[in-house]
Protein backbone atom coordinates (compact mmCIF):
# COMPACT_ATOMS: atom_id res chain seq x y z
CA UNK A 1 0.00 0.00 0.00
CA UNK A 2 1.87 3.14 -0.96
CA UNK A 3 2.13 6.38 1.18
CA UNK A 4 -0.71 8.27 -1.15
CA UNK A 5 -3.30 5.48 -0.17
CA UNK A 6 -2.66 5.71 3.54
CA UNK A 7 -2.78 9.42 3.83
CA UNK A 8 -6.28 8.99 1.97
CA UNK A 9 -7.86 6.72 4.16
CA UNK A 10 -5.89 8.61 7.04
CA UNK A 11 -8.10 11.71 6.23
CA UNK A 12 -11.07 9.41 5.45
CA UNK A 13 -11.09 8.39 8.91
CA UNK A 14 -9.99 11.69 10.80
CA UNK A 15 -13.53 13.37 8.88
CA UNK A 16 -15.79 10.04 9.85
CA UNK A 17 -14.46 10.12 13.67
CA UNK A 18 -13.80 13.84 14.09
CA UNK A 19 -13.25 14.61 17.90
CA UNK A 20 -16.47 14.39 19.20
CA UNK A 21 -17.22 11.32 17.36
CA UNK A 22 -14.06 9.36 18.41
CA UNK A 23 -15.03 10.02 22.24
CA UNK A 24 -18.14 8.36 21.67
CA UNK A 25 -17.35 5.95 19.70
CA UNK A 26 -14.37 5.06 22.27
CA UNK A 27 -17.02 5.40 25.24
CA UNK A 28 -19.26 2.47 23.13
CA UNK A 29 -16.81 0.54 22.57
CA UNK A 30 -15.70 0.37 26.78
CA UNK A 31 -19.34 0.29 27.61
CA UNK A 32 -19.82 -2.57 25.09
CA UNK A 33 -16.57 -4.24 26.76
CA UNK A 34 -18.18 -3.63 30.14
CA UNK A 35 -21.51 -5.11 29.14
CA UNK A 36 -19.91 -7.95 27.78
CA UNK A 37 -17.68 -8.87 30.76
CA UNK A 38 -20.31 -8.67 32.88
CA UNK A 39 -23.04 -10.70 30.85
CA UNK A 40 -20.12 -13.60 30.46
CA UNK A 41 -19.33 -13.60 33.78
CA UNK A 42 -23.15 -14.47 34.81
CA UNK A 43 -23.67 -16.95 31.50
CA UNK A 44 -20.53 -18.56 33.03
CA UNK A 45 -23.19 -19.09 36.07
CA UNK A 46 -24.61 -22.77 35.78
CA UNK A 47 -27.96 -20.74 38.19
CA UNK A 48 -31.47 -20.62 36.03
CA UNK A 49 -33.99 -17.59 37.37
CA UNK A 50 -37.60 -18.77 36.40
CA UNK A 51 -37.57 -17.52 32.97
CA UNK A 52 -33.98 -19.17 32.22
CA UNK A 53 -35.79 -22.13 33.24
CA UNK A 54 -38.57 -22.09 31.66
CA UNK A 55 -36.48 -21.51 28.37
CA UNK A 56 -34.11 -24.60 29.39
CA UNK A 57 -36.95 -26.51 29.62
CA UNK A 58 -39.38 -25.84 25.77
CA UNK A 59 -35.62 -25.80 24.28
CA UNK A 60 -35.45 -29.33 25.55
CA UNK A 61 -38.11 -30.83 23.30
CA UNK A 62 -38.10 -31.34 19.61
CA UNK A 63 -39.10 -28.74 17.44
CA UNK A 64 -42.27 -29.89 16.84
CA UNK A 65 -43.09 -30.14 20.46
CA UNK A 66 -41.83 -26.65 21.20
CA UNK A 67 -44.96 -25.47 18.74
CA UNK A 68 -47.33 -27.53 20.10
CA UNK A 69 -46.60 -26.11 24.03
CA UNK A 70 -46.06 -22.81 22.44
CA UNK A 71 -49.50 -22.94 20.58
CA UNK A 72 -51.22 -23.08 23.94
CA UNK A 73 -48.93 -20.24 25.49
CA UNK A 74 -48.85 -16.29 25.01
CA UNK A 75 -44.53 -16.57 23.73
CA UNK A 76 -43.54 -16.86 19.76
CA UNK A 77 -41.73 -20.21 19.38
CA UNK A 78 -39.09 -18.52 17.17
CA UNK A 79 -37.11 -17.68 20.43
CA UNK A 80 -36.86 -20.92 21.65
CA UNK A 81 -36.10 -22.43 17.87
CA UNK A 82 -33.04 -19.92 17.66
CA UNK A 83 -31.65 -21.22 21.30
CA UNK A 84 -32.38 -24.29 20.48
CA UNK A 85 -30.41 -24.34 17.04
CA UNK A 86 -27.85 -22.59 19.14
CA UNK A 87 -27.87 -25.70 21.46
CA UNK A 88 -26.20 -27.68 18.65
CA UNK A 89 -23.19 -26.04 18.21
CA UNK A 90 -20.54 -28.19 20.10
CA UNK A 91 -19.58 -28.09 24.18
CA UNK A 92 -23.07 -25.76 24.55
CA UNK A 93 -25.51 -27.11 26.43
CA UNK A 94 -29.20 -25.82 27.08
CA UNK A 95 -28.27 -23.77 29.73
CA UNK A 96 -25.41 -21.79 28.32
CA UNK A 97 -27.49 -22.07 24.73
CA UNK A 98 -30.07 -19.99 26.71
CA UNK A 99 -27.71 -17.51 28.59
CA UNK A 100 -25.87 -16.87 25.35
CA UNK A 101 -28.41 -16.20 23.25
CA UNK A 102 -29.87 -13.82 25.63
CA UNK A 103 -26.51 -12.15 25.55
CA UNK A 104 -26.61 -12.01 21.82
CA UNK A 105 -29.97 -10.36 21.93
CA UNK A 106 -28.70 -7.65 24.54
CA UNK A 107 -25.84 -6.44 22.74
CA UNK A 108 -27.18 -6.14 19.51
CA UNK A 109 -30.15 -3.95 21.18
CA UNK A 110 -27.23 -2.05 23.13
CA UNK A 111 -25.23 -1.73 19.27
CA UNK A 112 -29.04 -1.01 17.59
CA UNK A 113 -29.71 1.88 20.33
CA UNK A 114 -26.06 3.26 20.29
CA UNK A 115 -26.28 3.69 16.43
CA UNK A 116 -29.83 5.32 16.57
CA UNK A 117 -28.80 7.35 19.63
CA UNK A 118 -26.01 8.97 17.86
CA UNK A 119 -28.40 9.52 14.55
CA UNK A 120 -30.51 10.92 16.96
CA UNK A 121 -28.19 13.51 18.71
CA UNK A 122 -26.95 14.64 15.42
CA UNK A 123 -30.27 15.21 14.17
CA UNK A 124 -31.02 17.22 16.79
CA UNK A 125 -27.46 19.23 16.55
CA UNK A 126 -27.62 19.85 12.84
CA UNK A 127 -31.65 21.03 13.17
CA UNK A 128 -30.68 23.59 15.92
CA UNK A 129 -27.70 24.76 14.16
CA UNK A 130 -29.72 25.64 10.85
Amino acid sequence: MSNETREIKKLCLNKIFSGKDKLYLLLTLAWLAVCTVSYLVLCLNPVCDYDESYTVSMVSHSFRDIITITSQDVHSPVYYFLVRILSFVPGVDYILASKLFSYLCAMVFLILSSIYLNTLIRDIKGRLQS
